[in-house]
């Protein structure tokens, strides 16, 4: 059986492929940039619990083991004498 196209109906396919093939790529770009979002926010995240986790092992090499042991850089010592000496009599 021959069939016979008509220049019009391949000019209509043509375009129809086409249209297919940008809107094919652009939700392809729209993917990619989804995916770089994704891995940078997942890097950042790693980032900061490696920050976290390298703290941890410090304390924990500080303290022996104990936590509780940690000194704390944000103490106040020392601040209850000098208010003292401070204060009017």
């Amino acid at each position: 059986m021959l069939s016979i196209i008509s220049p019009c109906l391949l000019i209509n396919i043509n375009t129809d492929e086409a249209k297919n093939l940008t809107d094919e790529a652009k939700d392809l770009e729209t993917s990619i940039t989804d995916l770089q979002t994704t891995a940078q926010s997942m890097k950042d995240e790693a980032t900061k619990n490696l920050k976290s986790a390298e703290d941890d092992l410090a304390t924990f090499f500080e303290t022996g083991g104990n936590p509780l042991n940690k000194k704390d850089k944000k103490s106040l010592q020392g601040s209850v004498a000098q208010l003292d000496r401070a204060a009017p009599s």
